[in-house]
């Protein structure tokens, strides 16, 4: 089998081919939502620093994953912790 030779010089993106207000619509609509994102994630953890229940103290953690290294392993039983 021979090699394959191609080779790309140039890549031309398109995007879609829209009215500039349509275009400043969805700007504003995708802007609105990670707007309310980022405030909802602030929300959230004001919420756990005012809760002393939801802290991760280390007697009792919470989520004890979040407070581990992930392993690089899929393998469940590897992320029991005793």
């Amino acid at each position: 089998m021979g090699d394959n030779m191609t080779c790309i010089t140039e890549f031309t993106l398109l995007g879609f081919p829209l009215d500039a207000t349509i275009q400043m619509l969805l700007f504003g609509l995708f802007s609105l939502f990670y707007v309310f994102t980022l405030l909802g994630n602030g929300v959230i953890l004001g919420l756990i620093s005012l809760d002393s229940r939801l802290h991760c103290t280390s007697s009792s953690h919470t989520w004890p994953s979040l407070t581990q290294p992930m392993p690089a392993t899929p393998c469940p039983r590897c992320w029991e912790t005793s």
